[in-house]
């Protein structure tokens, strides 16, 4: 279970969105006093429609993660996402979570929450999907995916 105690004390509550679902799911079921973040990895315009359709709440916001588009994986996603496996031990995929926490961190530096908020952010695996990538980048002779 996503939500429980241990996650009432969090102002804002942040996932990766693909098809909506999950997004869905921490919005109808959140306290009432949480904000609810979804980081797009998809340019999909009717997804804010869909997720309501599921919800029946407005307590969530769509913020644009695709860098570029779905599936589309940057130099600058690389970096951020070995540097974050290097400072915090947690491993990310380039697709949805790693995109993501990289919005997140460029949401804190612009300020974005406010001082003292508590931002729990959810990472949905995807991991096996770092091997693939990984094909594919050193196909490119890009760096890899740590």
């Amino acid at each position: 279970m996503m939500l429980n105690n241990e996650t009432k004390d969090f102002d804002y509550l942040c996932t990766a969105v693909g098809t909506g679902g999950t997004i869905a799911g921490i919005s109808k079921y959140c306290e009432d006093n949480q904000k609810v973040i979804g980081f797009k990895a998809v340019d999909d315009d009717s997804l804010e429609n869909k997720i309501f359709e599921l919800t029946l709440r407005k307590n969530f916001n769509l913020i644009d993660s695709a860098f570029g588009g779905y599936g589309k994986i940057k130099d600058e996603n690389i970096r951020f996402i070995n540097d974050f496996k290097e400072k915090y031990g947690i491993p990310l995929e380039p697709i949805y979570t790693g995109k993501m926490m990289q919005k997140v961190f460029e949401l804190i530096d612009e300020d974005y929450f406010p001082e003292n908020s508590k931002v729990l952010c959810f990472h949905t695996g995807g991991l096996q999907g770092v091997k693939g990538a990984n094909l594919l980048l050193e196909k490119q002779n890009r760096n890899l995916i740590i």
